[in-house]
């Protein structure tokens, strides 16, 4: 596959020129192999020329610019060189949240992955801030501004873990029957990484009751949510299928205690 790739990279660079668009979407497809294999060291000068030329041609502020920024974030994650992975995580927010709409997926994919480099620095008050500012903003889109009478999930989850920890499946029943079953992949890793985080402050009971809705949520399948008023609202609509097209990028690669997403192929 990367002999199909270099040959690709050595045609579209005849074709169209060295700083070509096309041209950095084959060396990201060329990163993104390397990354499969484990190669970081191999896919990192590729990511940092992708990104150089995409700035060039598209301008600081396009999307595929973003995606780059976190693909280069990660990379240089895997490789422990972590002086400059939250300033490249946080310039792709800065482009995603610039129409923060058409760029909702990613958006909350980014966030995810600046918070497993928190975790990595021990960081958790930051990480568990971003993860319920999504919860928080997936509320306001779909219920209205979380508030004390319409708590968002996680206020729900550590209420109950709180006060009645022994009734796990009773938790989890009331939350399918308020804000259904989980079924957007985003929102999945979302919640899989809140847990993980609640277990790693100690917090074992909301991080079990978190994993037991998700479990429960798979096993009925995307089909099996009901939303409060049944169904006159939709919190989970199930995402787009993933596939490797620029436009649509999205994927999670699970690397140690976290799920982090790198943007993927391009045609």
């Amino acid at each position: 596959a990367i002999n199909l790739l270099e040959e690709s990279l050595k045609i579209r660079e005849e074709l169209f020129s060295k700083e070509h668009p096309c041209v950095a979407a084959t060396l990201n497809n060329m990163a993104v192999l390397y990354v499969k294999r484990g190669k970081y060291k191999e896919a990192e000068p590729l990511c940092r020329r992708a990104l150089e030329i995409r700035k060039k041609c598209l301008g600081n502020d396009h999307p595929d610019v973003a995606k780059q920024l976190n693909n280069l974030a990660l990379l240089c994650q895997n490789l422990e060189k972590y002086s400059d992975v939250e300033n490249l995580y946080q310039e792709a927010l800065r482009v995603y949240q610039t129409k923060p709409e058409a760029n909702e997926a990613n958006l909350i994919k980014t966030k995810n992955n600046l918070v497993s480099l928190y975790v990595k620095q021990q960081k958790y008050n930051e990480g568990e801030k971003i993860l319920k500012e999504i919860i928080n903003d997936w509320h306001m889109k779909h219920f209205g501004p979380p508030s004390t009478s319409d708590p968002p999930y996680w206020m729900v989850v550590e209420e109950k873990a709180k006060n009645d920890p022994k009734r796990k499946k009773e938790t989890v029943d009331s939350l399918i029957h308020t804000f259904g079953r989980l079924t957007d992949p985003v929102m999945i890793v979302t919640v899989k990484n809140l847990a993980a985080l609640y277990r790693k402050r100690g917090k074992n009971d909301a991080g079990a009751i978190l994993e037991l809705w998700i479990e429960t949520s798979l096993k009925a399948g995307p089909t099996g949510g009901t939303t409060r008023n049944q169904a006159d609202r939709h919190p989970h609509v199930p995402a787009a299928v993933t596939n490797i097209h620029s436009d649509q990028v999205s994927t999670s690669e699970k690397k140690g205690f976290f799920n982090k997403m790198f943007h993927k192929k391009e045609k």
